[in-house]
């Protein structure tokens, strides 16, 4: 980005950086960080991110202060990613792949506390769970979805608090009055398993 983009931008330039900073960020950012390489007045930067956040393009973090791609902005994303014109060559290298490993393949990406099925093949089994493709399901009930957590700022140190806001996004329900478990406990050790084994059930 030139370094005199504002001195001939507009409010819709501004604002259409905001987006490109949050969307290239592989982490939540604060609107200073944001702001390190647009330099606006301080009031801006605040006001626009609010803006934005009011029209769910941005969303807040759990702490409250980093601004992260909104639910809007999420589907504007799904929408461009999932056009028949950019489907074609990640489905026939899912197909082949799917072929050969006799397996149901699927690309999913992160949405929130969900995992959103992008692309999908299907194996031949009789038997077998059928997603539509942009169905959303919990982190906690998929394999992508686990591997993914295991895989999130990932430190043995400050392993609880890495996957602490996931894991409390990812409530599960009791079935019956006769069972009782930790969950947070139980799911942690799922993670390390992954990251020690290398892959997700």
């Amino acid at each position: 980005m030139a370094d005199n983009f504002f001195d001939k931008g507009s409010a819709m330039h501004r604002i259409l950086a905001i987006i490109e900073q949050v969307a290239n960020s592989d982490r939540p950012v604060t609107p200073t960080e944001i702001n390190e390489k647009l330099n606006l007045p301080k009031a801006t930067i605040h006001r626009l991110c609010s803006k934005l956040e009011d029209e769910n393009i941005l969303q807040r973090e759990i702490d409250g202060k980093r601004f992260m791609p909104g639910s809007r902005l999420r589907q504007i994303a799904l929408g461009v990613i999932s056009n028949e014109n950019f489907r074609t060559h990640r489905h026939a290298i899912l197909k082949k792949l799917s072929e050969e490993v006799g397996e149901t393949c699927n690309i999913t990406i992160p949405d929130g506390s969900h995992m959103r099925y992008l692309e999908r093949v299907e194996t031949h089994w009789p038997l077998r769970m059928q997603f539509m493709i942009g169905t959303k399901v919990p982190l906690h009930c998929t394999a992508s979805g686990k591997l993914f957590l295991s895989q999130r700022n990932f430190s043995w140190k400050y392993l609880p608090i890495s996957f602490e806001p996931a894991i409390k996004a990812s409530s599960i329900a009791l079935t019956t009055a006769y069972v009782s478990f930790d969950f947070s406990f139980l799911f942690m050790c799922n993670l390390i398993c992954i990251v020690i084994f290398a892959y997700g059930i």
